[in-house]
């Protein structure tokens, strides 16, 4: 299939000489009175081409993005769930990625509406906080 073009569509029934199709007769009855301005004249909204239109629609949140974003933050919390549980098993844990851990779990149990979940997040959050201050005394 093959695009022309773009064509704008344009306002119909006006004369180039700016009076509509009909008669002028209504106008007319509205002339300023003595010392009124004339009032201005009102311009058309402008017209969005097909490729606008795409952009424009393009731009309107899908009711899957919320989802999206909530796997892509649970992939990460997983991910950093994962390191802490080699860290401790190697006996070696990252300070930033306890951090993050905690910050994560605080940062998602917010946004939770299920009570479990919400009390599972703020579990994982408690247990790298106190994995942080162990962390902490040792090296005191």
């Amino acid at each position: 299939m093959k695009v022309e073009a773009n064509r704008a569509v344009g306002t119909q029934g006006v004369r180039k000489d700016g009076k509509g199709k009909g008669s002028s007769s209504f106008a007319d009855s509205l002339a300023p009175v003595d010392g009124d301005t004339a009032p201005s004249g009102v311009s058309a909204a402008p017209a969005l081409s097909g490729v606008e239109a795409l952009f424009a629609l393009q731009e309107v949140p899908d009711a899957t993005d919320d989802r999206k974003r909530a796997a892509a933050k649970a992939d990460k919390l997983l991910d950093r769930l994962d390191d802490l549980r080699t860290g401790l098993l190697l006996g070696h844990i990252s300070r930033d990625k306890l951090a993050e851990l905690a910050r994560l779990a605080r940062d998602s149990s917010e946004n939770v509406t299920d009570p479990q979940l919400r009390e599972v997040l703020q579990e994982i959050e408690l247990r790298a906080q106190v994995e942080l201050a162990k962390l902490q005394t040792s090296d005191a």
